[in-house]
């Protein structure tokens, strides 16, 4: 009897099931995953083959998510969803769509949230967005969006959230935003170099998050606007670091840290200044957080990767001496402690929780501890500048696997090894600057591949080891103002291959025969790739020039000194030695060292020369001596036409005849 209930009841169960399915549509019996939770239905299609529209029916109910990510979806075409009434979040990234016509997204009027990630558009067109006129959050980030029209976003009178971030956009139009209340915007990972005021910055008083990392600015007068805006929104917006990338002068550095006068010191500051504000109202700020924003995205389940943690920061895991912000497409925390006093990294309490970046500037910590980042695996960027540290624990980076900049300048370090940047696979961009730096093991960046930019300048390097460079693609070195009078060829400049810019400014070069092969070095590279100028500190007839500019001949005037340049630099024989030429050069003992290529190629040089000495003295003689015969021909000739002469004149023949 008890089976015989169970059953009926488990069969009225299942009909009841198939029967609910059945009014949400075919949709939900064969292909997706449907789920009715609080009145809204969530229709899973993901990772399902689907590569059109025509594959899939529409649903039957009155509010509902539809997910297709990750299928193979290559356009859609017009009115391809007119028939999806009460559809309110639609995910389409990971797909292959690389085409949206005109009319698509008819008939979705009702659209709050549109996820176009990871896909292939190229172009953002006002036709694309026909029919999404209640649209509030559009994500279109890592695709290959280059242009954008001018009136691309002008329908969406309702967008608070826009995500470009991962793009290929250099410029946007003018007055983009001029009709969009826009809250957040993130341009991260684009082609960015300047962002005016007029027609775009001007449009942007209600955004309480701006994400513009990774962007290569140009920081020059075209950025004071830029600037002074940013600084005027600080007290109400979380904003993204605006990162220098040109000119080199100021690569790297932060544009809140860059006066006015450093961005635009030839020109009157003025000419570039923005018009005066108004008074912002923080009200926005308090009604559409960050936070809040990011945890009802969460809780809707459209985190941005599945890689991410889907647990949502609290506030309670901010240390308490520092201020956190969150990120509205990163589920991590902005950590700030700078000049906070902070003696010992493990002194924060609480731990954040998933912090992307830290920022400890400014405080008293004296050294990095191999426990003091084992909670803080996800760190993106990591400054320590202008603290006191003089000792870094071996692996004291180690779990930081995913970090790519890591702030180190203004410190008292005084040499480098490997085992201090252990585990830093990912790093790209390491700042070294204002330490004080004598020593470089030679496999110090080994564990470091990815590494593109290195500030070693303002240190007291004489001189870097074979193997420096070795495995690494460096675009940006520099080196101004260390004690460098000689850098190897072999080993260590040969290594810098993929170089864009280097700077060796402000050191006091030997520009003897030693010198030869950095001077050719820089001959090779293009033009641009140096920066600032190379110039000689000795000998005092060259003191002040740039070896560059200098004729090999006058570096190297004589055989004797090419000779000379043979003679290898004191190295002590232990294996991996660091001292070179500068070793002898401190000691007042001079050698110059010049590899065997250079003195075969002299030695070539003076052989031809010799040649062509010896051909032209050959020719001389033998014209001199064929000039000497002509004109003893022609004298004999003179001659012999004088006589005729003589003997034809009349007077002549007449004393002739009586002599006869």
């Amino acid at each position: 009897m008890h089976l015989w209930v169970s059953y009926v009841l488990l069969s009225a169960t299942s009909v009841g099931t198939v029967q609910m399915l059945g009014s949400y549509g075919e949709i939900c019996q064969r292909l997706c995953a449907c789920e009715e939770k609080e009145g809204i239905l969530t229709v899973s299609c993901e990772n399902r083959g689907i590569g059109s529209l025509s594959d899939i029916s529409p649903v039957h109910f009155s509010l509902y998510h539809l997910l297709l990510t990750g299928n193979l979806l290559k356009k859609l075409s017009a009115n391809d969803f007119v028939e999806y009434k009460g559809l309110r979040i639609l995910h389409l990234g990971n797909n292959d769509i690389s085409e949206v016509e005109a009319g698509a997204f008819n008939g979705l009027q009702e659209l709050k949230r549109l996820h176009l990630n990871n896909n292939k558009i190229d172009a953002l067109k006002e036709e694309f967005f026909f029919g999404l006129e209640s649209l509030e959050y559009l994500q279109i980030d890592y695709n290959y969006v280059t242009h954008v029209a001018p009136n691309a976003f002008s329908r969406l009178r309702h967008l608070e959230v826009l995500i470009l971030n991962d793009n290929l956009i250099s410029s946007l139009p003018v007055n983009i935003f001029q009709h969009v209340p826009l809250t957040h915007l993130d341009l991260r990972g684009n082609q960015l170099k300047v962002l005016p005021y007029s027609g775009l910055l001007e449009h942007m008083n209600s955004v309480v998050e701006l994400q513009l990392e990774e962007n290569p600015w140009n920081c020059s007068c075209e950025l004071i606007a830029l600037k002074t805006w940013l600084e005027s929104i600080s007290y109400t917006a979380l904003v993204g670091d605006v990162v220098c990338e040109f000119p080199f002068r100021l690569h790297g550095r932060d544009l809140d840290e860059v006066s006015k006068q450093e961005l635009c010191p030839r020109r009157a500051i003025a000419e570039y200044e923005m018009p005066p504000l108004p008074h912002l109202s923080t009200d926005a700020y308090y009604r559409t957080t960050p936070a809040l924003v990011t945890a009802s995205l969460t809780s809707s389940g459209i985190a941005r990767s599945s890689s991410r943690p889907t647990k949502g920061p609290r506030q309670s895991d901010c240390p308490t001496v520092c201020t956190c912000n969150l990120q509205i497409s990163d589920l991590g925390l902005n950590v700030n402690c700078q000049e906070r006093k902070i003696e010992h990294i493990s002194d924060l309490n609480p731990k954040p929780y998933n912090p992307k970046k830290i920022y400890l500037t400014g405080n008293y910590i004296p050294v990095v501890r191999r426990s003091d980042f084992n909670e803080a695996t996800g760190l993106d960027l990591l400054h320590l500048g202008n603290n006191r540290i003089a000792r870094i624990h071996d692996r004291a980076f180690g779990d930081l696997t995913h970090l790519r900049r890591l702030y180190l300048n203004g410190n008292l370090i005084d040499h480098l090894r490997a085992e201090m940047f252990y585990g830093l696979e990912s790093l790209q961009f390491l700042y070294l600057e204002y330490n004080v730096i004598k020593d470089v093991a030679p496999d110090t960046f080994q564990h470091i591949p990815k590494l593109q930019l290195l500030f070693l300048n303002n240190n007291l390097l004489k001189t870097l080891p074979v193997g420096t460079f070795n495995g690494l693609t460096l675009a940006r070195l520099n080196l101004r103002n260390n004690h460098l009078r000689y850098l190897p060829e072999s080993g260590v400049l040969d290594q810098l291959t993929a170089l864009v810019q280097v700077d060796l400014f402000e050191n006091p070069w030997d520009c003897s025969c030693s010198i030869l092969e950095l001077k050719m070095w820089l001959e090779q590279l293009s033009t641009g790739t140096v920066v600032n100028n190379v110039i000689c500190g000795s000998p005092k007839r060259l003191a002040g020039e740039d070896m560059r500019y200098i004729k090999t001949a006058n570096i190297c005037p004589n055989n004797s000194d090419i000779l000379a340049s043979m003679i290898p630099p004191s190295e002590e024989s232990i294996p991996g030695s660091t001292i070179t030429i500068e070793t002898s050069l401190d000691s007042d003992t001079q050698y110059s060292a010049i590899p065997l290529s250079v003195m075969i190629l002299a030695l070539l040089l003076m052989f031809i020369v010799s040649v062509f000495v010896a051909a032209g003295l050959f020719v001389a003689m033998k014209k001199r001596h064929q000039k000497s015969q002509n004109e003893q021909n022609n004298s004999m000739n003179a001659l012999v036409f004088y006589r005729l002469g003589l003997m034809t004149h009349p007077i002549i023949k007449y004393i002739l005849k009586l002599f006869h």
